[in-house]
């Protein structure tokens, strides 16, 4: 493992890596021997904006090492494509994954950087021909690239987010099929799972709905939702630390109230499904 640093805003965060991955994690590293619960997720998981983000209050509470795999703009494409990631899964006694959103996947359409999956590395044929009008020389970003195409055709943008969802429910159960032990998926949201499909670009994890959650239960595979409670939602940014600059973002992004909420219901489960 190894450790350096990164600012963001106020807060200077201790980056990590382990053993063969790529991605670079919150640190401090966690030691990868004895028993140990593997965190996966995004932006949420990794805590951007606050002091200390669920994984590290669960770390606390458990009788087990919390390892922090949360990556700043990850969706499960990140995960996937590591090379080391589902090895430090196999050794863990449980990998809890933060639902992320349906977005930010690599596929017919556009292909998303392997690490950072917010940013387009490439347009491809199929999407231009579906949305002629739409210039994509200027999109590095993927919520601008998807914007233009919602306002160009809203029409062909419900097709390009069901065929976007239909890949991640096809490339979640790959991540989770190869972690061999026990998975834990976790909603961490201002809302509960929508029943219906909404092609809304203002709320994460985007596009995610609870049938598409339901076709990823299994045997060794459970879910518990947890939307913010109102508390929560209420305080908005007042417990965050950011650069006037990540204003907007941070306000997207759940508080420290919230991952205290998180930690609380995730012990319980944890436990439980540690004692099985």
């Amino acid at each position: 493992m190894s450790n350096l640093s990164l600012q963001q805003g106020p807060l200077l965060h201790e980056l990590c890596s382990y053993g063969a991955s790529c991605l670079r994690f919150r640190g401090p590293a966690q030691p990868l021997e004895g028993d140990y619960v593997a965190f996966l997720g995004g932006t949420e998981t990794f805590g951007r904006f606050v002091r200390r983000p669920y994984p590290d209050l669960v770390h606390d509470q458990i009788a087990q090492t919390g390892v922090n795999l949360g990556v700043v703009h990850a969706g499960p494409e990140a995960f996937l494509e590591d090379p080391g990631i589902s090895e430090i899964c196999a050794g863990a006694r449980l990998t809890v994954i933060q639902i992320m959103g349906a977005g930010a996947l690599s596929g017919p359409h556009y292909r998303v950087h392997p690490r950072r999956n917010d940013r387009i590395v490439e347009v491809l044929p199929l999407l231009r021909g579906m949305f002629e009008t739409v210039d994509f020389s200027e999109h590095d970003f993927l919520r601008h690239l998807l914007h233009d195409c919602a306002e160009a055709s809203p029409r062909r943008f419900r097709i390009l987010v069901d065929a976007l969802c239909q890949a991640w429910v096809a490339r979640m159960q790959a991540l989770i099929s190869a972690i061999p032990g026990e998975v834990l998926l976790f909603w961490f949201a201002d809302r509960v799972p929508p029943k219906a499909q909404s092609y809304a670009l203002e709320r994460e994890p985007l596009f995610v709905t609870a049938p598409m959650i339901d076709k990823l239960h299994g045997a060794r595979v459970s879910c518990l939702e947890l939307p913010a409670s109102l508390d929560a939602l209420g305080e908005g940014t007042a417990e965050m630390y950011y650069d006037p600059r990540e204003f907007t973002a941070a306000h997207t992004q759940l508080g420290q109230l919230a991952h205290l909420e998180a930690a609380q219901a995730l012990v319980g489960r944890i436990n439980a499904l540690l004692q099985k």
